[in-house]
């Protein structure tokens, strides 16, 4: 069961490690990197609330 608990850890690290990276220029000017993150079907809400 632990190991279930570090994988679900681990995701959520990595989430949180993309959604953070969306937050600095060199991602957000890169075509390729935003490809990578954002999948067919992805949905970003803004702080303010836009899609």
């Amino acid at each position: 069961m632990k190991e279930v608990n570090n994988e679900a850890f681990s995701l959520k690290e990595h989430l949180q490690q993309l959604e953070e990276s969306l937050v600095t220029s060199e991602i957000r000017k890169s075509v390729e990197a935003l490809a990578r993150i954002w999948k067919d079907g992805f949905f970003k809400f803004s702080s303010s609330g836009p899609i």
